[in-house]
């Protein structure tokens, strides 16, 4: 009623004069015909669903998940390219993933909402086929129990700001764990919490960055290689800290504490090499093992562990530069018989007296071992000054 007095006032307020002109321009329009005159655009009900529902809402150009069919082995099935969001949390279901995309380029946007698993799950996101540029973000995946992302078998995917917490992947094939993407593919800025086989792992060519895993069993951070790795926090976990393949890779600036190996370097094989440089390691049984070839390890520290850094295997072309071991339980660093050509120098490590601070065999090469325990100003000593140089302290 209020619309219809408010058209009314409006036309008593025009006039007869200009009334009778918007007739005539009216009827202009229609060449004289009588009647409404065609829609030139979209009409009301086209425009429907791109209209905010209220006055406080913005009109959303992304599908929301919740509009996604369900199947047989998925919750939400997503077959057509674009940008999918939650509206609300999600449970899943025993015998079926929670969303199976089953196409290219699709963003998963979480705004923040849950999903939480049940008992006889699949994986909560996966891609059945091998796809390409799949991205998650903002999420939280809770008693997930299967492996809550596998993208495992798709090019350059994306996950960041996800959260897994208590999920357990113990069923999974190896090497997945919580989180696994395929060639190409970066996980950002993500957290592993108190989950069983917390690993998250990138492919070749793959990157992890500013993650968090901890108090996780089986919990680290993965790739074959070649793989960038930097800026993570591993902490209090049972399994290895960051592992490395044969493809090599930079693992840099990385915090890894109470873990039974800290960072581990695999049988390198190929053109690639791999560089282990400023990372804090703690509180492991082994800081560092390395049993590949072309590494270059500077500038770590590696306090606390039994043995700070154990070279081994057939490994051959690895350097150790300016690398500080304080508080070994054991002997810090250790060059095995079977290594070759490798070289370690200007590095500075504490054991209990009595223990020596290094072992270095094998076919390679070193710099002198100074004892400067209490010595005061070591210049006094001819070796101190060589540049090539380790010490015990």
């Amino acid at each position: 009623m209020a619309h219809d007095r408010e058209r009314r006032m409006l036309i008593a307020g025009i006039g007869a004069a200009s009334a009778l002109a918007i007739a005539r321009t009216a009827s202009a329009a229609t060449c004289g015909a009588v009647g409404p005159l065609a829609p030139t655009g979209p009409t009301m009900r086209d425009l429907s669903t791109k209209i905010a529902p209220d006055d406080g809402a913005v009109a959303e150009a992304r599908t929301a998940l919740s509009s996604c069919p369900s199947t047989a082995t998925a919750t939400c099935s997503i077959s057509v390219p674009g940008v999918y969001y939650m509206t609300h949390n999600l449970v899943g279901e025993p015998g079926k993933a929670c969303i199976e995309v089953l196409c290219d380029n699709v963003d998963i946007e979480g705004d923040g909402f849950i999903v939480t698993g049940v008992p006889g799950t699949l994986e909560c996101i996966r891609t059945p086929g091998p796809q390409q540029c799949i991205g998650v973000f903002d999420l939280g995946i809770v008693d997930w129990h299967h492996t809550a992302i596998n993208l495992s078998n798709s090019l350059y995917c994306y996950c960041e700001e996800v959260w897994f917490h208590r999920c357990d992947a113990s069923a999974t094939p190896a090497g997945l764990g919580c989180c696994a993407l395929g060639p190409g593919g970066t996980i950002d800025d993500s957290n592993v919490l108190s989950c069983v086989q917390g690993q998250l792992s990138v492919d070749r060519d793959g990157t992890v960055e500013e993650c968090v895993v901890i108090d996780s069993t089986g919990g680290g951070i993965y790739s074959p290689g070649p793989a960038t790795i930097e800026d993570n926090f591993v902490l209090n976990n049972d399994g290895t800290g960051i592992s490395v393949g044969s493809g090599g890779g930079i693992v840099l600036n990385n915090r890894v504490c109470s873990c039974p190996q800290g960072m581990v370097v695999f049988t390198t094989v190929g053109p690639h090499s791999t560089v282990l440089a400023e990372n804090d390691i703690s509180d492991c049984v082994t800081g560092m093992s390395i049993s590949g070839s072309d590494v270059t390890v500077e500038e770590n520290h590696v306090a606390r562990s039994t043995h700070a850094m154990v070279v081994t295997g057939s490994a051959t072309r690895v350097m150790l530069d300016s690398n500080h071991c304080p508080g070994s339980s054991s002997t810090a660093i250790t060059l095995e018989n079977t290594t070759s050509r490798c070289f370690v120098f200007r590095n500075v490590v504490s054991c209990p007296i009595g223990v020596p601070g290094y072992s270095l065999g094998g076919a390679n090469s070193w710099g002198p071992v100074v004892s400067a325990i209490g010595v005061g100003d070591v210049t006094g000593s001819g070796t101190a000054t060589d540049a090539t140089s380790n010490f015990e302290v």
